[in-house]
Protein backbone atom coordinates (compact mmCIF):
# COMPACT_ATOMS: atom_id res chain seq x y z
CA UNK A 1 0.00 0.00 0.00
CA UNK A 2 1.47 3.36 -0.89
CA UNK A 3 1.43 6.40 1.35
CA UNK A 4 -1.38 7.93 -0.69
CA UNK A 5 -3.40 4.72 -0.47
CA UNK A 6 -2.83 4.54 3.25
CA UNK A 7 -4.15 8.05 3.73
CA UNK A 8 -7.24 7.09 1.76
CA UNK A 9 -7.65 4.00 3.90
CA UNK A 10 -7.11 5.84 7.17
CA UNK A 11 -9.26 8.74 6.09
CA UNK A 12 -12.09 6.28 6.54
CA UNK A 13 -11.47 6.42 10.28
CA UNK A 14 -12.92 9.50 11.88
CA UNK A 15 -13.82 9.97 15.51
CA UNK A 16 -16.65 12.32 16.34
CA UNK A 17 -17.65 13.72 19.70
CA UNK A 18 -20.23 16.38 20.51
CA UNK A 19 -17.79 19.25 20.04
CA UNK A 20 -14.94 18.03 17.83
CA UNK A 21 -14.05 15.80 14.94
CA UNK A 22 -10.66 14.25 14.23
CA UNK A 23 -9.36 12.60 11.10
CA UNK A 24 -6.92 9.77 11.89
CA UNK A 25 -4.01 9.24 9.52
CA UNK A 26 -0.50 7.88 9.58
CA UNK A 27 2.58 9.01 7.68
CA UNK A 28 4.19 5.59 7.37
CA UNK A 29 3.42 3.28 4.47
CA UNK A 30 1.73 0.15 5.71
CA UNK A 31 -0.94 -2.41 5.05
CA UNK A 32 -4.06 -2.81 7.15
CA UNK A 33 -3.42 -5.80 9.38
CA UNK A 34 -6.54 -5.70 11.53
CA UNK A 35 -9.62 -3.45 11.89
CA UNK A 36 -10.73 -3.65 15.50
CA UNK A 37 -13.61 -1.16 15.66
CA UNK A 38 -16.33 -0.43 13.11
CA UNK A 39 -18.25 2.81 12.50
CA UNK A 40 -20.71 3.58 15.30
CA UNK A 41 -18.45 2.13 17.99
CA UNK A 42 -17.95 4.23 21.09
CA UNK A 43 -14.26 4.92 21.69
CA UNK A 44 -12.04 6.39 24.38
CA UNK A 45 -8.71 8.13 23.83
CA UNK A 46 -6.80 4.83 24.10
CA UNK A 47 -9.17 2.77 21.95
CA UNK A 48 -7.28 1.01 19.17
CA UNK A 49 -9.21 1.35 15.93
CA UNK A 50 -6.90 -0.35 13.47
CA UNK A 51 -3.52 -2.06 13.43
CA UNK A 52 -1.26 -1.51 10.45
CA UNK A 53 1.73 -3.60 9.41
CA UNK A 54 5.08 -2.69 7.84
CA UNK A 55 7.74 -5.45 7.99
CA UNK A 56 10.42 -3.07 6.67
CA UNK A 57 9.77 -0.70 9.56
CA UNK A 58 10.00 -3.58 12.04
CA UNK A 59 13.36 -4.54 10.49
CA UNK A 60 14.49 -0.91 10.66
CA UNK A 61 13.74 -0.87 14.41
CA UNK A 62 15.70 -4.10 14.91
CA UNK A 63 18.64 -2.73 12.90
CA UNK A 64 18.62 0.50 14.93
CA UNK A 65 18.58 -1.51 18.18
CA UNK A 66 21.49 -3.67 17.03
CA UNK A 67 23.48 -0.63 15.95
CA UNK A 68 22.87 0.98 19.35
CA UNK A 69 24.11 -2.17 21.10
CA UNK A 70 27.22 -2.14 18.89
CA UNK A 71 27.94 1.54 19.55
CA UNK A 72 27.57 1.00 23.31
CA UNK A 73 29.93 -2.00 23.10
CA UNK A 74 32.42 0.17 21.21
CA UNK A 75 32.19 2.75 23.98
CA UNK A 76 32.92 0.13 26.65
CA UNK A 77 35.86 -1.19 24.58
CA UNK A 78 37.19 2.34 24.11
CA UNK A 79 37.09 2.96 27.87
CA UNK A 80 38.95 -0.30 28.53
CA UNK A 81 41.59 0.48 25.90
CA UNK A 82 42.03 3.98 27.32
CA UNK A 83 42.42 2.60 30.83
CA UNK A 84 45.00 0.07 29.65
CA UNK A 85 46.97 2.75 27.82
CA UNK A 86 47.06 5.02 30.89
CA UNK A 87 48.14 2.06 33.05
CA UNK A 88 50.98 1.30 30.63
CA UNK A 89 52.16 4.90 30.69
CA UNK A 90 51.89 4.98 34.49
CA UNK A 91 54.02 1.83 34.67
CA UNK A 92 56.60 3.50 32.39
CA UNK A 93 56.58 6.52 34.71
CA UNK A 94 57.10 4.30 37.77
CA UNK A 95 60.01 2.54 36.09
CA UNK A 96 61.54 5.87 35.03
CA UNK A 97 61.10 7.23 38.58
CA UNK A 98 62.90 4.21 40.02
CA UNK A 99 65.76 4.70 37.57
CA UNK A 100 65.89 8.38 38.52
CA UNK A 101 66.07 7.57 42.23
CA UNK A 102 68.92 5.16 41.52
CA UNK A 103 70.71 7.86 39.49
CA UNK A 104 70.27 10.37 42.37
CA UNK A 105 71.75 7.90 44.86
CA UNK A 106 74.64 7.11 42.51
CA UNK A 107 75.40 10.79 41.97
CA UNK A 108 75.31 11.53 45.70
CA UNK A 109 77.61 8.60 46.44
CA UNK A 110 80.03 9.64 43.68
CA UNK A 111 79.92 13.25 44.88
CA UNK A 112 81.46 12.15 48.21
CA UNK A 113 83.98 9.87 46.50
CA UNK A 114 85.18 12.41 43.93
CA UNK A 115 86.94 14.52 46.59
CA UNK A 116 88.90 11.47 47.68
CA UNK A 117 89.87 10.67 44.10
CA UNK A 118 88.12 7.29 44.10
CA UNK A 119 85.73 8.33 41.30
CA UNK A 120 86.88 10.25 38.25
CA UNK A 121 85.40 13.61 37.29
CA UNK A 122 84.22 12.06 34.01
CA UNK A 123 82.27 9.32 35.78
CA UNK A 124 80.72 11.85 38.13
CA UNK A 125 79.69 14.14 35.25
CA UNK A 126 78.13 11.11 33.52
CA UNK A 127 76.08 10.41 36.64
CA UNK A 128 74.96 14.06 36.87
CA UNK A 129 73.97 14.02 33.20
CA UNK A 130 72.01 10.76 33.56
CA UNK A 131 70.14 12.19 36.58
CA UNK A 132 69.22 15.33 34.62
CA UNK A 133 68.08 13.35 31.58
CA UNK A 134 65.95 11.02 33.68
CA UNK A 135 64.39 14.01 35.44
CA UNK A 136 63.45 15.53 32.07
CA UNK A 137 62.07 12.22 30.81
CA UNK A 138 59.91 11.95 33.94
CA UNK A 139 58.53 15.44 33.31
CA UNK A 140 57.78 14.53 29.69
CA UNK A 141 56.07 11.29 30.77
CA UNK A 142 53.91 13.17 33.28
CA UNK A 143 52.88 15.66 30.59
CA UNK A 144 52.21 12.81 28.19
CA UNK A 145 49.97 11.05 30.71
CA UNK A 146 48.00 14.26 31.31
CA UNK A 147 47.59 14.81 27.55
CA UNK A 148 46.61 11.18 27.11
CA UNK A 149 43.88 11.54 29.73
CA UNK A 150 42.51 14.61 27.93
CA UNK A 151 42.56 12.82 24.57
CA UNK A 152 40.83 9.80 26.12
CA UNK A 153 38.19 11.99 27.73
CA UNK A 154 37.41 13.61 24.38
CA UNK A 155 37.30 10.26 22.55
CA UNK A 156 34.82 8.96 25.14
CA UNK A 157 32.72 12.14 24.76
CA UNK A 158 32.63 11.64 20.98
CA UNK A 159 31.54 8.02 21.37
CA UNK A 160 28.88 9.03 23.91
CA UNK A 161 27.54 11.51 21.34
CA UNK A 162 27.29 8.65 18.86
CA UNK A 163 25.29 6.69 21.45
CA UNK A 164 22.93 9.65 21.91
CA UNK A 165 22.51 10.06 18.15
CA UNK A 166 21.69 6.38 17.72
CA UNK A 167 19.26 6.49 20.65
CA UNK A 168 17.54 9.39 18.88
CA UNK A 169 17.37 7.45 15.61
CA UNK A 170 15.97 4.44 17.43
CA UNK A 171 13.39 6.62 19.16
CA UNK A 172 12.22 8.07 15.83
CA UNK A 173 11.91 4.64 14.21
CA UNK A 174 10.12 3.18 17.26
CA UNK A 175 7.73 6.14 17.22
CA UNK A 176 6.97 5.45 13.56
CA UNK A 177 6.37 1.79 14.41
CA UNK A 178 4.09 2.69 17.32
CA UNK A 179 2.09 4.96 15.00
CA UNK A 180 1.03 1.84 13.11
CA UNK A 181 -1.42 1.21 15.96
CA UNK A 182 -4.08 3.83 15.20
CA UNK A 183 -5.88 5.06 18.33
CA UNK A 184 -8.92 7.30 18.65
CA UNK A 185 -7.17 10.08 20.57
CA UNK A 186 -10.27 11.17 22.52
CA UNK A 187 -13.66 9.88 23.65
CA UNK A 188 -16.41 9.81 21.03
CA UNK A 189 -18.06 7.69 18.36
CA UNK A 190 -16.25 6.25 15.36
CA UNK A 191 -17.90 7.98 12.45
CA UNK A 192 -16.52 6.25 9.40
Amino acid sequence: VTKGDLEVITEGFGVLSSNKQQLLTTLTQATVKEILLKPGAEVTADSVIVRLDNPELIQEVENAKQELVQIKANLRQLKLNNQREVLNETANLAEMSARYETAVLTRKAEEKLIAEGIVSQLTYQGSVLEEQQLSKRIDVLKQRIEQLKLVHEESVNIQQERVKQQEGRLSVVQSRLESLTVKAGFTGVLQR
